[in-house]
């Protein structure tokens, strides 16, 4: 918290995205747990980083994600902390 109307949030929801590099070989229907960070002032998003607008990050998971697999959500990133 910056002050009581000023923060910063982190999260991940589940989405479907379409960005997963063929050589991954991903279902079109695959759903992901993207993470996002956002910060707040007065109510209003300031700023936004969602990490699935990023291709790169899906190649370089090394946590069992199975992209081909559209039964489970696959959670490439993981978000739980941020400095």
């Amino acid at each position: 918290m910056f002050s009581d109307d000023h923060y910063i949030i982190m999260a991940s929801y589940v989405k479907h995205v379409t960005n997963i590099p063929a050589s991954l070989s991903p279902s079109p229907q695959v759903r992901i747990a993207a993470p996002f960070v956002q910060e707040i002032k007065n109510g209003v998003v300031v700023w936004q980083w969602d990490a699935s607008a990023y291709p790169e990050f899906y190649s370089v998971s090394n946590k069992g994600n199975n992209y081909s697999d559209s039964a489970y959500v696959q959670d490439y990133m993981h978000i739980n902390g941020m400095a």
